[in-house]
């Protein structure tokens, strides 16, 4: 947990965003599997995903909020890179899973 709560100190510090992150930080307690039919669900439902998507406004906000930056604003963090251009591409293409 003091790597997530360092993280997320460090966010709030960064200037990034106007207010505070509000995100409660917990212990892992249990972990429930989602039901098949969630499973791989971009690929069984091409077009809904591609809605959800675009509606949802996530890959917007992402867009928005980090850009095109290559690493984060608290330091270079493992697979970064990678994340960020797989985000691109799915902002290119929303049939693409994230």
């Amino acid at each position: 947990m003091r790597l997530a709560e360092k993280s997320k100190e460090a966010l709030d510090h960064s200037g990034r965003f106007k207010e505070p992150v509000v995100t409660d930080i917990v212990r892992f307690t249990n972990f429930y599997p989602a039901e098949e039919y969630h499973q791989d669900y971009y690929k069984k439902n091409p077009l809904r995903y591609r809605y959800y998507r675009h509606g949802s406004g996530r890959d917007q906000f992402l867009a928005k909020v980090w850009g095109n930056e290559k690493e984060a604003s608290m330091g270079k963090v493992e697979g970064w890179r990678w994340r960020q251009a797989r985000r691109r591409e799915c902002i290119r293409n929303p049939m693409m899973p994230p």
